[in-house]
């Protein structure tokens, strides 16, 4: 369980650093250019690791899954 802003922080840096830039972990980066296209003209808007992070510690903590 998180317990503490730092922590927070901590796991935030720690999975941005494993990827740095990748807006779509798992795909390789020819193919990820491609995808990236299709699904911005579908509609979808990509956003940073560490706000889908931050989204997900907030989720867990409104829920009672952490405190």
């Amino acid at each position: 369980m998180l317990a503490s802003p730092l922590l927070e922080l901590k796991l935030v840096v720690l999975l941005c650093g494993r990827f740095p830039k990748d807006t779509q972990p798992g795909l390789v980066r020819a193919e990820a250019e491609v995808a990236s296209k299709k699904l911005v003209a579908l509609g979808l808007q990509f956003r940073h690791l560490e706000k889908i992070i931050r989204d997900a510690v907030e989720s867990l903590k409104s829920r009672g899954y952490i405190s």
